[in-house]
C-alpha cells in the first residue's frame, strides 16, 4: 500500500514539474526567421543562444522567459556570424528610449543583414 502512494505522489510531483513548466516556458514565443541570404551561426536572441539558423530557415523559440523590445522590435543588435565575412567592426551607439520588458505574446522578426566597404551587419525587422 505505502508502494502505491508513494508512486502516486511521485507521478503528481512530475505530472505538476512537467505541466507548469510548459505552461511557463509558453508565455513568450518568438519565431526568427533567417532573410540574410547566408547561413548564420552562433545566434542569440536576447540572452538565449540559438546557435545555427540556415538562410531562408526559421526558428521557433518557445522557452525564452524575457526580451527587450524598442518599439515593435527586440532591441539592440542581433549576435551571430557569417562564415566567409568581414563582421563591420564599427560600433553603433544605441539609445534606450522607450525600450520595454516583454515576458508574454508570440512575435515574429526577420533577422537580417546590410553589408557595406566595412563588411556586415545584422539587423532585426517586423516580420514581412
Amino acid at each position: 500500500m505505502n508502494k502505491l502512494k508513494n508512486i502516486a505522489k511521485s507521478t503528481i510531483v512530475i505530472l505538476t514539474i512537467l505541466f507548469g513548466n510548459s505552461l511557463l516556458g509558453q508565455n513568450l514565443k518568438l519565431k526568427i526567421y533567417n532573410k540574410t541570404g547566408f547561413d548564420l551561426d552562433s545566434v542569440v536572441v536576447g540572452e538565449k543562444y540559438i546557435g545555427v539558423i540556415k538562410k531562408a530557415a526559421s526558428v521557433e523559440i518557445l522557452d525564452c522567459k524575457e526580451i527587450s523590445m524598442q518599439g515593435n522590435i527586440i532591441f539592440g543588435f542581433p549576435a551571430g556570424f557569417v562564415k566567409n565575412k568581414k563582421k563591420n567592426p564599427e560600433q553603433l551607439l544605441l539609445c534606450g528610449t522607450g525600450v520595454t520588458s516583454v515576458s508574454k505574446g508570440k512575435f515574429k522578426f526577420d533577422l537580417i543583414m546590410e553589408e557595406n566597404e566595412f563588411g556586415y551587419r545584422l539587423y532585426w525587422s517586423q516580420h514581412k
